[in-house]
């Protein structure tokens, strides 16, 4: 399947040190409450009495967002939900991609492709269904979501990383948010723009990070704001276990309260935010160019695309 893919640590006590050792190498059963894990699942959750993993499973595409996986996952977090407000005291969650090579890569590219054939209004419908489908993290799940980013967040990936409440990033020359969808030929989704703009990060850095396409390394990304905490890849899952063990010491009733309170801020234009994104993509899906940049991304070129008048 194709998919768009661009070829500080607080000091812990040891017994936050052995629960997440406990937590990344845990089997299936003991303490462990377990969801949606075999091999054909896209998503899969793994928790013990104090922090969740959600854990996007598709390597072989680079973890890239599909329908399919977004369905998966929205009933999953409804699941987590439930049990979040009934029984669990799961007091945060890591969420992260399978393997090492990426969080997620993004969109699949033949669904992109696919969208030409359809008309404005249905490709609205079926955006926000797409946007919802993953975002229900942040609208749902009442406790900090830590995402790990041991490799790139490109495009609808990036968004969905941008949705958590705290990042963990591979430091060096590594990318790990990329916002490509000028290249592609639309402009931002999924949030995107509402979320950098509430990030933190001025309006113009903002601007220029979409309008360019640009994809930023992790310490690009550190120093804007946009992630906690840097450290080697192949320590990002583990630190991000760590943060969360941190948090799920605290209080309860705090933490919720906390998160509640952060996102209320932030998210009070989300709604017409992603509607706007789901009209704006909608229009370029229907424009005669529209694939001439996933070619040209595909083929690793810039892409010639048709002058604003044209149909």
């Amino acid at each position: 399947m194709p998919c768009l893919f661009f070829h500080i640590l607080a000091p812990d006590t040891m017994m936050t040190l052995r629960l997440v050792k406990s937590a990344l190498n845990q089997p299936t059963g003991s303490v462990y409450k377990t969801w949606c894990r075999n091999a054909s699942s896209l998503v899969s959750w793994s928790a013990d009495d104090q922090v969740g993993t959600i854990v996007l499973q598709s390597p072989e595409t680079y973890n890239a967002l599909t329908v399919e996986m977004g369905k998966e996952f929205e009933t999953l977090v409804g699941k987590i939900e439930k049990d979040l407000y009934n029984s669990s005291n799961v007091q945060a969650i890591v969420l992260c991609g399978e393997g090492d090579k990426a969080f997620s890569a993004g969109g699949d590219l033949e669904w992109l492709r696919s969208l030409a054939q359809n008309s404005v209004h249905k490709n609205v419908d079926l955006m926000l269904q797409f946007y919802n489908s993953f975002l229900c993290l942040r609208q749902k799940i009442p406790v900090p979501v830590i995402c790990a980013l041991q490799g790139p967040a490109m495009g609808a990936g990036a968004c969905l990383a941008l949705s958590s409440d705290l990042r963990v990033a591979a430091s060096g020359n590594v990318p790990v948010l990329g916002f490509p969808f000028t290249k592609l030929g639309i402009p931002s989704g999924m949030g995107g723009m509402y979320m950098l703009q509430q990030s933190g990060i001025s309006a113009t850095i903002a601007n220029e990070i979409l309008l360019l396409g640009k994809t930023l390394t992790g310490e690009e990304a550190h120093e804007l704001g946009l992630v906690n905490r840097l450290v080697a890849a192949n320590k990002v899952k583990e630190v991000a276990h760590e943060l969360a063990y941190e948090i799920a010491e605290k209080h309860p009733v705090a933490v919720r309260s906390i998160i509640r309170g952060s996102r209320l801020g932030k998210d009070s234009g989300l709604v017409d935010a992603l509607n706007r994104d789901a009209h704006a993509q909608a229009m370029c899906y229907n424009r005669v160019d529209w694939g001439v940049g996933l070619t040209a991304v595909a083929e690793k070129r810039a892409a010639d695309f048709d002058s604003y008048h044209a149909k």
